[in-house]
């Protein structure tokens, strides 16, 4: 199963050998084809999954010594099967290479790698990797070894710099990342322990006092060091100090030279400050700051060399040929970027409402992923070293560390692109049946006489309801937001807040039996609780450093595997009591906490029951979170009518990067209380997201039906039957993504229509499968327009036909109306109105058809609570419609014969002269035809 595929880091081994193990072929081992391109580096071509090369460039910063390694182990790679062979090949130019049924990627010993299709066609072609290994260069830059040997291992531990946060290190990788590794226990300080060997020279021996200082060199001569990326914290300038502008590096540095009361410089090489100058000489220097962008480079021509910060990494930047008309999709978005859906750049970070991936699909006719041996950037632990950025006819990718791995997936459509990406991540885990329902959240759950009125409205006044979630409030009765650095002893890391949960296994079945239903609960990814916090300080198990959001240094770093262990017992009795899935807040600590604290929460669940599905709702993504069963919320968004109108298109953009299911804060999070309008337009649009949910602040009125005007509560009750009755459909479509080859629930239509200029960039209307088109009022005017792409539409569950290309122009929509169309051919399935998942199947199954293409459609039933679909124990019931004779028929695969399968369909036939209806049993093959 996929909690296999959770990949543990135990730190990047850093040598100078390009290294891919032997893939495994049939029972037979294939050697990957490796090159040598100069500078000790070298280039090895590998299959990576069913359909992604790897071409991996490992910088020769040392020796080579030919020895194989594997490739970079990080989070976002699944665990793979049996590949698909290759066999070696060549190509004129002095190209190596391996070919496979997808296509062939080729290396010359230039350093040059071209990726082709199944056709020998040429997607892309690289820079020279030779040219293009190392850190940028500077003038006066001598080689700046990374490893320990170059420093001094002997610092104190308040004085330790941390050797990038120890995301898994050991000893070993700490070691062979060129650092010091030295544990300190107790550790009050929180000192790290792996850390950067000190780059003070080291003392010089006793002897005479040293000569007088030298005599000025002459004039326009550079002498001394220089170190790119340094500036200075400390020193004074001398008097004859240059103004303005001078014409380089070099003529700063002999500027010092040339007075003998100067002994270092700093030249601002990529522009000045306010003053106009960009050259510094300075006397008494003693102690420098690294600068993460090289706009400074640090000088000694004379005296001693003040301690200076660690070297940059090394860095690999690869310029890609592209033509002049391609786009690039699926690296993420923000709330900036969320109306459009082809991007120019991804720097990969994550942070509240937006994330970015190290990813793209070219309209060039492929995709791409990259991994780096470093886990995060150089002085951003909440951004990942490997971006890209798309010029006319290029896009280049600069990959920081020791080991770059471009995996490469020959796509001519964004559907083939994503699949594959699937293949190599990890495809989509299927939530729990109940998670295509509705749930209720808020912050703001009073005590345990209004949690179970509240509950109670949903049910009295049928508003379907799955779940309710609660923020700060069901296990503490503080939220944390003001608790110092080491915590205080009072606080609840895993307890219950005796206001709201007096009894919480007692109120926990009474949900669960009595208003049928679940429970999820907010996690943070930090610790209150001073004992827990030296005690967990105590094992090194706490991010080193201030920056990565909310709780500094109290935050947990899920990625040491005894941490998570420990993390996982410590929330058994969650688990026990009946808790059944957690809401993951704040985990923007570094690039993968997310996937790691996720990591952590499934080895807890697997501990309790094996075979329960686990799944999470997360404030943001890295890829591979998604084969865990991570689903993502877009963050803490506006209340108001532009957040509504970016939804759509974030859902969209997070689907082309990889996530699987997107949900947001319906109502809006931050902000006043929502007019009745807005909340009823957004549980409309919420409808067709792959999960719906409400949210809302501690202050502001429930996002709640029946908390509003009648009017609103019934449009809203309306927008939740609907939600329900499409819960088989959407079940369905979750299985098909989860299956080889499978397409996301919700994609755009560029998606079907890559040829139509009209809906290149749209945001507003989006596929929910392959035939329905949502196009829901955005906006408080109560209009929109809807664009119809060629062919014919139907509006939904009518008879009304458009023809298109067209654009309906739709003013004075109802309160009640939620525009939506039906490509024909649409075969749509609908259950019957229900008030929770766990009444399925309610009645008889509607199958719809809306004439006018042939068409098929697999409805997938199973037991919605365990891992059986992973081997098989599910029905599949299959029904194709053929235009030409108006027959449905539908065949059944599978023996899973649960209670909540469907036993009937009415077929309903939907065509410009009318509606008819036809009746067949199900759990057998059967066929109606219309007259």
């Amino acid at each position: 199963g996929d909690r296999d595929n959770i990949m543990i880091s135990a730190g990047q081994t850093w040598v100078a050998v390009l290294v891919v193990a032997a893939i495994g072929v049939a029972g037979a081992q294939q050697v990957p084809v490796t090159v040598q391109v100069g500078n000790g580096s070298s280039v090895t071509l590998a299959v990576a999954s069913a359909g992604a090369f790897r071409v991996t460039v490992q910088l020769g910063l040392d020796s080579v010594d030919g020895t194989p390694t594997p490739p970079i182990e990080n989070p976002m790679m699944a665990a793979q099967g049996t590949l698909p062979p290759f066999t070696p090949t060549t190509a004129p130019g002095g190209f190596t290479g391996i070919k496979t049924s997808f296509g062939a990627v080729l290396v010359s010993t230039a350093g040059v790698v071209k990726l082709l299709d199944a056709n020998a066609k040429v997607l892309t072609t690289t820079s020279s990797l030779t040219a293009s290994v190392g850190a940028s260069p500077s003038e006066s830059s001598p080689p700046r070894s990374t490893g320990a040997a170059a420093g001094n291992c002997t610092v104190a531990p308040a004085a330790r710099v941390d050797c990038g946060m120890p995301v898994g290190k050991s000893q070993q990788s700490c070691v062979a990342g060129g650092c010091c590794w030295s544990p300190v226990t107790p550790n009050p300080g929180n000192a790290p322990w792996c850390f950067h060997p000190a780059r003070t020279p080291p003392p010089p021996p006793p002897g005479p006092p040293p000569p007088p200082p030298p005599p000025p060199g002459p004039p326009g001569v550079c002498a001394g060091t220089a170190y790119p990326g340094v500036d200075i914290n400390s020193g004074d300038h001398i008097p004859n100090e240059p103004s303005g502008l001078l014409a380089s590096q070099t003529a700063c540095c002999a500027a010092c030279n040339s007075d003998s009361t100067c002994q270092s410089w700093v030249f601002a090489t990529k522009g000045h400050e306010s003053s106009g100058q960009n050259c510094w000489l300075l006397t008494g220097v003693t102690s420098t700051k690294p600068v993460s962008d090289g706009s400074r480079v640090f000088g000694v021509v004379r005296g001693p060399t003040p301690p200076l910060p660690p070297p940059p990494p090394p860095q690999l930047v690869v310029t890609m040929s592209a033509t002049a008309s391609a786009k690039y999709f699926g690296a993420g978005a923000s709330k900036a970027t969320s109306t459009t859906l082809s991007m120019t750049a991804s720097q990969p970070h994550v942070a509240n409402t937006e994330f970015f991936t190290p990813h793209y699909w070219s309209t060039d006719g492929y995709s791409l992923l990259a991994a780096s041996s470093m886990m995060h950037m150089d002085g951003d632990i909440q951004a990942y070293p490997a971006a890209w950025a798309a010029v006319a006819s290029s896009v280049t990718w600069t990959v920081q560390g020791t080991q770059a791995d471009f995996y490469f997936m020959p796509a001519a459509t964004n559907a083939v692109g994503l699949s594959a990406l699937w293949d190599l991540i990890g495809r989509p885990a299927v939530p729990p049946r109940y998670a295509f329902g509705f749930m209720a959240c808020r912050w703001g759950w009073k005590d345990r006489q209004y949690i179970h009125d509240t509950l109670t409205q949903f049910r009295t006044g049928n508003f379907p309801i799955d779940a309710w979630i609660s923020d700060f409030g069901w296990f503490t009765d503080t939220p944390d937001y003001s608790l110092p650095p080491a915590g205080i002893p009072t606080y609840t890391d895993f307890g219950y807040n005796p206001t709201t949960f007096p009894a919480p296994k007692a109120q926990l079945t009474e949900y669960h039996t009595d208003l049928n239903m679940r429970f999820g609960g907010i996690r943070k990814p930090r610790l209150g609780n001073s004992n827990a916090l030296i005690f967990a300080h105590s094992k090194n198990w706490t991010v080193q450093t201030t920056g990565g959001g909310n709780g500094g240094v109290r935050n947990l770093n899920y990625s040491i595997p005894a941490l998570r262990s420990w993390y996982a017992n410590q929330s058994a009795g969650y688990l026990s009591d009946g808790v059944d899935f957690w809401w993951n807040d704040e985990g923007e600590t570094y690039y993968f906490a997310f996937y790691y604290w996720n990591a952590a929460q499934v080895e807890g669940l697997t501990t309790f029951d094996a075979n329960k599905r686990f799944w999470s709702i997360n404030r943001c993504y890295t890829p591979g979170m998604s084969r865990l069963g991570a689903v993502i919320w877009s963050g803490d968004i506006g209340v108001d009518w532009n957040s509504l109108a970016e939804q759509p298109g974030t859902m969209l953009n997070w689907g082309l990067a990889g996530v699987g299911y997107v949900t947001c804060d319906t109502g809006g999070f931050s902000g006043n209380d929502d007019p009745p309008l807005l909340l009823v337009r957004w549980y409309q649009f919420a409808v067709f997201m792959s999960i719906m949910r409400v949210h809302s602040t501690l202050q502001d009125t429930p996002h709640f039906p029946f908390l509003y005007p009648l009017e609103s509560a019934n449009a809203m009750r309306d927008a939740l039957n609907l939600r329900y009755q499409l819960v088989p459909y959407h079940y369905s479509l979750a299985h098909a993504a989860y299956a080889p080859n499978g397409n996301p629930i919700m994609r755009p239509l560029v998606w079907d229509y890559p040829e139509d200029p009209n809906v290149a960039e749209m945001t507003s209307q989006w596929f929910d499968g392959q035939h329905l088109m949502p196009a829901p009022v955005l906006s408080q005017d109560n209009s929109t327009s809807v664009y119809l792409p060629a062919g014919k539409w139907y509006e939904f569950n009518t008879t009304t036909m458009h023809v298109g290309p067209t654009t309906l122009s739709l003013t004075n929509v109802p309160l009640a109306h939620t525009p939506v169309y039906v490509r024909c051919g649409g075969l749509i399935t609908l259950g019957p109105v229900i008030q929770y998942t766990g009444q399925m199947p309610g009645g008889p199954l509607q199958v719809q058809i809306y004439g006018g293409a042939d068409s098929t459609f697999t409805l997938v039933e199973d037991d919605g609570e365990t891992y059986g679909y992973k081997t098989g124990v599910t029905r599949s019931t299959t029904f194709t419609w053929t235009d030409a004779t108006k027959t449905m028929t539908w065949a059944v695969t599978g023996t899973y014969a649960g209670p909540n399968v469907y036993l009937q369909a009415d077929v309903v036939y939907f065509s410009a002269t009318g509606v008819a209806s036809l009746t067949g049993k199900l759990g057998t093959a059967g066929t109606v035809t219309f007259k």
